[in-house]
């Protein structure tokens, strides 16, 4: 599970910023998923460049949060994560009615 629900769910519990940037930076960049791809024999060799492309962004997103995190109180950061909550929600749904970019 992740995307707009784990966002809701840092943002009601009041999960601190730093407890949330940790372990978004480790899903984030070290893809487990990978892993269960391949044991599920889902792993497709043509995406490994898809896979590297995410990691370096947000290698590039963890090292860009760094900078930034200490001018971001607690509040601030609860007001973006609920920003990004509604973000993705609207490109879900613009998904789910196919406006898909080509």
């Amino acid at each position: 599970m992740g995307g707009p629900p784990v966002m809701y769910m840092y943002d009601k519990l009041n999960v601190p910023k730093e407890t949330v940037r940790g372990s978004n930076a480790v899903i984030g960049v070290i893809q487990f998923r990978i892993i269960a791809y391949a044991l599920m024999g889902a792993f497709v060799r043509a995406d490994v460049i898809m896979y590297v492309a995410c990691s370096a962004a947000g290698t590039v997103g963890m090292i860009w949060g760094n900078k930034i995190a200490g001018n971001m109180n607690q509040q601030a950061f609860s007001r973006m994560m609920v920003f990004l909550m509604v973000l993705c929600c609207v490109l879900l749904f613009a998904s789910a009615a196919g406006l898909a970019g080509k």
